[in-house]
């Protein structure tokens, strides 16, 4: 399955309106920086297949061993607006005692933002589990359709 073109293009300086210190707020990230082609690698087959005009990686991570012991790793997609895309893959982490089936996407949060820059604009939450991984797929500021696009491009 082929990436989305933009899926490792530098994310674009963020309008001033939207910045805060100059960047996207998109929180704190304990991990280790990755590059875009590593990124590819560490995402495996839940790469995005597609990402709005405009949207390019503001950060890339991993993280080996995290405070619970978890590993993760992830990406974040920004445009000029500051609207985001957040995927986080959880290898390994799929539970057979889950209320999540197995390869589909299930909608775990729709609403209003309500912190940082990300006030008053749609955020849509959504995991799946994928051969024994969790993955966990966050959108900031799209309309109902792009999000519904980068979700069904995400495989599972």
């Amino acid at each position: 399955m082929t990436p989305s073109p933009n899926v490792v293009s530098p994310a674009p300086d963020p309008l001033v309106r939207s910045a805060v210190h100059g960047e996207c707020l998109v929180g704190i990230i304990r991990a280790d920086r990755v590059t875009g082609p590593e990124l590819l690698d560490l995402l495996g087959p839940h790469v995005p297949r597609w990402l709005p005009d405009g949207f390019g990686l503001f950060k890339g991570w991993k993280v080996e061993w995290g405070v619970l012991g978890e590993r993760s790793d992830g990406g974040i997609w920004t445009d000029k607006r500051c609207r985001q895309v957040q995927l986080e893959v959880f290898p390994g982490d799929a539970s057979d005692g889950s209320p999540i089936p197995g390869g589909e996407w299930v909608l775990s949060g729709r609403g209003e933002c309500q912190a940082g820059s990300a006030r008053h604009v749609s955020c849509s939450t959504y995991h799946a589990q994928s051969g024994g991984d969790t993955i966990l797929l966050t959108m900031v500021g799209l309309s109902n359709r792009d999000t519904a696009r980068v979700v069904g491009g995400v495989s599972t």
